[in-house]
């Protein structure tokens, strides 16, 4: 199994967390640390998931230009069932555009169907907590962002803090096996139920690295989750 982390040094806030969670969850696996100056693995042979984590703008930008070559490439593999986990500001580049507040558009690789919105005036922050195949999921959601077209293939339907905008309802990409979501955290370490679905379809075992501790702390954060809506509920 080949897993290609792309641009490890240019992953921001705790999301290399993600990384040493995947490096302990597939210790027999090979990984590929990609930087922006080498050929992706992808490119050349078949790997079994890629990721890319959150990014600056900057970064993002030399990113897409980076990868534009490698677009059919990259499409051949989503649509081959390559699992893809992108996460926060990485997804941008993979949606139609992104726009900016005076009308003008950044270059993406277009490989999915929605656009992204960007005003550096105009940060938010959300609390998420939303179910993927019926399963809880939570994370933090901190972006100069809003996304819209995405309502056929959502990551997650949500149930506290907003999705893909602060209208929506939906969060995030799955399709096929590419997942792309905002949420930050790192999700993986979050969410048990995230990494063990993920295991179990590479490898058809879903037995994690320190799920004792992993499953408390998740069921302690569901809890102050769903109590705290609770409290916000008697009060409207």
């Amino acid at each position: 199994m080949i897993i290609e982390i792309l641009y490890p040094g240019f992953i921001l806030y705790g999301d290399r967390g993600n990384v040493e969670y995947l490096e302990k969850t597939f210790p027999d696996a090979e990984f590929a640390y990609t930087e922006i100056t080498e050929v992706p693995r992808l490119a050349r042979e078949k790997v079994d998931l890629v990721y890319m984590g959150p990014m600056t703008e900057a970064n993002l930008a030399a990113v897409t230009r980076h990868l534009t070559p490698y677009r059919d490439r990259l499409q051949e593999l989503i649509e081959g069932g390559t699992f893809f986990l992108i996460v926060n500001s990485a997804l941008e580049i993979f949606g139609k555009s992104i726009e900016l507040p005076d009308g003008s558009k950044l270059p993406t690789l277009e490989l999915l169907p929605f656009t992204t919105r960007r005003n550096m005036k105009d940060r938010h922050d959300s609390t998420v907590l939303g179910r993927f195949l019926g399963q809880p999921i939570m994370g933090y959601d901190a972006r100069f962002t809003e996304q819209y077209g995405n309502d056929r293939m959502p990551f997650l339907v949500v149930e506290r803090g907003h999705g893909f905008n602060r209208k929506s309802k939906l969060e995030g990409i799955h399709y096929k096996n590419f997942i792309g979501t905002n949420l930050m955290g790192p999700i993986l370490v979050m969410n048990p139920p995230l990494i063990k679905y993920i295991k179990r379809e590479l490898t058809g075992t879903e037995d994690i690295p320190y799920e004792v501790y992993m499953k408390a702390g998740y069921e302690t954060r569901l809890e102050k989750f769903l109590q705290s809506r609770e409290i916000l509920n008697q009060h409207k």
